[in-house]
């Protein structure tokens, strides 16, 4: 069944995660940026960026209550434009739900290598995105995964892959894999994203019609294989969080 209206979403930031990225994953001394903060900005972060100024930003941190707000905050169109900083000026950057929007995310995350010697990725997952009343509006169990975004992302042998979020995914079928998606991510939310930490390089692949798959042949088939290896991801990373904290209990 399609979330209804009155379901809880995992739409913040997990805590165990941010958690673990905050003092497992990132030193102390580290310098950290934060690309795309909007709603949800990284409490470690030493300068945040965005393309909204503060004060659009500050109402919207009103509304959702937001508790640790940036520091330094950048106003900058980055999707159009380099980041005005220099290169591997951060230890550490932290991207959470922004590449999915972009229509070109591509030169963003060139840009994240350029400015950053290591980081961390965050987009909803194919399980939300093919998943039916995610956006938590009336009626939006008409559609699949959210509204506004542009692609697919997951992880697959060690690269974030990308592909476009096509018209036509709203007429597949999915039959009783379409509940096990919805059913999976009421009791794991963890599954509600995609999580993709790089060192040096961002490994990304952006796969594309006709040259990687034929859309009105290959598409449906290629989503619901993004599932599976999402989930193969996910589980990986929740296998190093529970080893690190058990190293650090014993």
């Amino acid at each position: 069944m399609p979330f209804a209206l009155d379901e809880y979403r995992h739409w913040k930031p997990l805590p165990p995660i941010m958690d673990w990225l905050t003092h497992r994953v990132i030193k102390p001394s580290d310098r950290v940026l934060d690309v795309g903060c909007g709603c949800a900005p990284f409490p470690r972060a030493d300068v945040s960026i965005d393309r909204y100024a503060r004060e659009n930003l500050e109402k919207l941190w009103d509304d959702c209550k937001v508790e640790h707000r940036p520091k330094k905050l950048v106003q900058h169109d980055f999707s159009h434009a380099p980041m005005p900083f220099k290169e591997k000026e951060f230890d550490f950057v932290y991207c959470r739900h922004t590449l999915e929007d972009m229509l070109d995310p591509f030169l963003l995350m060139g840009d994240m290598q350029r400015v950053g010697k290591a980081g961390y990725i965050e987009t909803p997952s194919p399980f939300s995105e093919l998943s039916r009343g995610i956006d938590g509006f009336k009626n939006s169990y008409l559609w699949r995964g959210y509204y506004h975004h542009r692609f697919f992302v997951w992880v697959r042998d060690g690269e974030l892959c990308f592909v476009s979020k096509y018209p036509i995914v709203e007429h597949f079928d999915y039959m009783d894999n379409e509940k096990t998606l919805e059913d999976l991510l009421r009791k794991r939310p963890e599954l509600w994203n995609t999580y993709f930490l790089w060192t040096d390089e961002i490994r990304w692949k952006h796969l594309e019609d006709p040259f990687d798959f034929k859309v009105y042949q290959d598409y449906q088939t290629l989503l619901w294989q993004a599932a599976v290896d999402s989930a193969k991801s996910t589980d990986a990373l929740c296998h190093r969080i529970l080893d690190d904290v058990g190293q650090q209990a014993a």
